[in-house]
């Protein structure tokens, strides 16, 4: 997906699947929904509830969506702090995520270093 592609169709609760929305019509409902969920400190077992509830589609889904979305020029033009934000917090989850590995290819039989 380039960065000015939409995300695919969400599907819809009834009836087949609902028509594409472009990539400012995924930023314009995706990224007010994320910024008041942020600003309410919602818990994430809540969150999802509320995903289903008020957006019709699965969390998995809707991270699915909202991790793409961030990589576009929409998302940027229509919050481009929270978009900034977004980014940053996938480019630590990911350095973080490597770190781990890094370390359990490192480590021996028992977690021992083998360096030692």
């Amino acid at each position: 997906m380039t960065a000015d592609e939409a995300p695919a169709a969400a599907p819809a609760a009834e009836g087949g699947p609902r028509p594409a929305r472009s990539s400012r019509e995924w930023a314009e409902l995706l990224l007010p929904f994320e910024a008041r969920m942020r600003a309410e400190r919602v818990r994430p077992e809540v969150k999802h509830e509320i995903v289903r509830d008020e957006l019709g589609m699965a969390p998995e889904r809707y991270y699915m969506l909202l991790g793409r979305l961030i990589d576009t020029t929409a998302a940027a033009e229509v919050d481009p702090i929270l978009t900034r934000m977004l980014l940053d917090e996938r480019r630590r989850a990911n350095a973080k995520r490597a770190a781990r590995g890094a370390r359990i290819l490192t480590a021996g039989p028992l977690g021992d270093d083998p360096t030692n």
